[in-house]
């Protein structure tokens, strides 16, 4: 009988471990009140659109780590970009310093180097598949991998907010897609966001700032689908440095396949 009922409660600790794993992000929890006023809102918009013409270019070393039940990866990330023209390079490598992926964005268009798979995928960044592996659900837009590279979320093509909480607004885009975007802190000032979209999560966790500019060091992004998750650590960050053109070149080894090569636009 106390066998079984020392089952029952490692089976109850196994489940909660689970369901705290899967609900890490920092608590964003909304304190009863009227919605934020149409005055609070614009203070928030001026202050995101603050943030994107505040970073023009960066880069970071740092550690990523992948949950897809029941693995767990830890993966060490370089990150270089820059704004205009919009390019980013992502270098992937294992915690032994094994080089995984090198992956170059050049505004919708991506390049792939799998050393794993000693291949090249090409194509439009939706396209390219391989993305979706990386970033543990959906493949996501260049917005989007640009908000997560540079540690603070960046919204483009804006067509209003609509108030939902004191802390919480809805964000409605031209194409007409909405984001839910919870907010901690104040409004002058949040210290983190958690952006919700179809199935992705993202949260930009203790957001600091220095020199006009802010940045989350610890970002999560969760599909709600399936329980992925991907957290992203970013250590020593530079900003607006001069960034030769030649790093946003990848250098094709020779005995390399090209497994996909999907036509822009399609």
């Amino acid at each position: 009988m106390i066998e079984l009922q020392a089952l029952r409660n490692t089976y109850i600790l196994f489940i909660l471990l689970i369901l705290f794993s899967i609900n890490s992000c920092a608590p964003f929890i909304s304190p009863p009140g009227p919605p934020i006023s149409d005055e609070q809102i614009q203070i928030l918009l001026s202050h995101l659109k603050e943030q994107q013409s505040a970073v023009n270019s960066f880069y970071w070393s740092g550690e990523m780590t992948l949950n897809r039940w029941p693995w767990k990866e830890h993966l060490f990330i370089f990150v270089v970009a820059k704004r205009v023209p919009l390019q980013i390079r992502i270098e992937i490598s294992h915690s032994t310093g094994q080089a995984l992926y090198h992956i170059l964005i050049k505004g919708s268009n991506c390049q792939v180097i799998s050393f794993k798979d000693r291949a090249i995928y090409e194509g439009r960044l939706d396209n390219v598949q391989l993305i979706r592996s990386i970033f543990s659900g959906p493949v996501p837009d260049i917005n989007t991998v640009w908000s997560v590279m540079r540690g603070y979320p960046v919204f483009e093509n804006i067509k209003n907010l609509i108030p939902v909480s004191k802390r919480q607004i809805r964000i409605i885009k031209t194409s007409g897609k909405g984001i839910l975007m919870h907010f901690a802190g104040t409004i002058s000032m949040p210290k983190g966001y958690k952006i919700k979209g179809d199935r992705t999560e993202i949260c930009f966790n203790n957001i600091r700032c220095q020199n006009g500019i802010c940045i989350s060091k610890s970002i999560e992004l969760r599909d709600s689908e399936n329980g992925n998750r991907l957290r992203i650590t970013i250590n020593n960050p530079a900003f607006n440095k001069e960034i030769p053109e030649d790093i946003f070149r990848i250098t094709i080894p020779p005995d390399f396949q090209l497994k996909t090569r999907n036509k822009p636009g399609k």
